[in-house]
């Protein structure tokens, strides 16, 4: 990472002591500048092509994209505190991060890694902070701040007064950790890794084979503190009605699959329909789970659809001991579940004929359709 503690005087001083070669400067500069030179940065003119006058950072159309944000939010756990009743009367926002904008965003981000550089210079976007969200969502609320302490520093000389907020308050909203951070009002986001238990559980993903899991033959729970695929919603979802093809499907073929979902909460909220797969028995070892599909679905409270998956078997594709890339006939497990670890529907599908070997013409995404009923 180019600092100052590493670079510049420092660098200049073994350059001098004779202890870092010029030449060693001069190829780590000429590559620079060779690349700065295919991207045309050092061509007459170019200075002349970059904007002038005042520059929107922040236009409607970010904006619109920064909403993939908020749908991504995953909660990983509830204990019936959340969603933030509308009706609190007393909520304390509690820690350093709470009213500070640079929280949320990451450390190579332009308003931590460029203008602490530039004092004096302002943000130029509006990023209202977890405190800022809060008042716009409550509006009703008595809302208090109470910092608590500072992230990089030993000064707890004001956790006494944190304290006392907390317990003057019907809810507290403690915002503590380091700079990163998000607030949404919806949750519908999925873990899209798995996360280890510890340290000595990695790496660990959810493709893993079935000697790979959690079992007898170590000490050590390999088993993830939250599996690929968790997240929770403010609502609840039921799933049910799983209908496959009752035929075999030939190998170099698709098969649809469909269940129901239905929004059982009295909450509008979205679920993650997910649709994985297992080969049962193959020439090679194969994960315990693939995921085949998924459907984000945004359902009111009542509300039920129809999720359909058409799904070629090139997903459950795999290369054999000559490395050719192809589907095996033989039996498929399903399940339609909240995660990779945990079904709610299970049935099968047969694979049938030869072995098919996967070319440029096979499809490979999956289809989904959601038809609300």
């Amino acid at each position: 990472m180019v600092a100052e503690s590493g670079y510049l005087e420092p660098l200049a001083e073994r350059v001098r002591s004779g202890e870092v070669p010029e030449e060693v400067v001069d190829r780590a500069v000429r590559r620079v500048l060779e690349q700065k030179q295919r991207l045309g940065l050092l061509e007459p003119g170019f200075a002349d092509t970059l904007p002038t006058g005042e520059v929107d950072l922040d236009p409607p159309a970010h904006r619109a994209l920064a909403r993939l944000a908020e749908e991504s939010v995953i909660l990983l756990g509830n204990d019936g505190v959340l969603p933030l009743a509308p009706d609190a009367a007393r909520i304390a926002v509690l820690g350093p991060n709470a009213d500070d904008p640079a929280a949320l965003m990451g450390c190579y981000s332009f308003a931590n890694h460029v203008l602490p550089h530039h004092p004096g210079v302002e943000l130029g976007i509006e990023v209202p902070t977890v405190l800022d969200a809060l008042r716009a969502e409550l509006p009703g609320a008595r809302i208090t701040h109470t910092r608590g302490c500072d992230i990089d520093t030993d000064d707890v000389s004001g956790f006494a007064g944190a304290v006392a907020a907390a317990r003057d308050a019907d809810v507290a909203v403690v915002v503590v950790g380091d700079r990163a951070g998000l607030f949404g009002r919806g949750t519908s986001g999925r873990l899209p890794v798995s996360l280890p238990r510890s340290a000595g559980a990695q790496p660990y993903s959810y493709l893993h084979p079935r000697l790979g899991a959690a079992s007898s033959v170590t000490a050590v729970d390999t088993a993830p503190v939250r599996p690929f695929g968790f997240g929770l919603s403010y609502t609840t979802f039921t799933h049910s009605d799983l209908r496959v093809p009752d035929d075999g499907v030939p190998t170099g073929g698709a098969f649809t699959v469909s269940c129901r979902v239905r929004n059982d909460g009295d909450r509008a909220g979205a679920d993650v329909v997910q649709l994985y797969g297992t080969d049962v028995i193959a020439s090679v070892t194969r994960p315990v789970v693939v995921l085949l599909g998924y459907a984000r679905v945004e359902q009111a409270p009542g509300a039920s659809a129809e999720v359909r998956f058409d799904v070629p078997t090139h997903r459950i594709g795999l290369y054999d001991r000559d490395l050719r890339h192809v589907v095996e006939p033989g039996t498929v497990e399903l399940f339609v579940g909240t995660s990779c670890a945990d079904p709610v529907l299970r049935s099968a599908v047969e694979l049938t004929g030869p072995v098919h070997e996967i070319g440029p013409a096979d499809r490979r995404l999956v289809e989904v359709e959601v038809h609300p009923r």
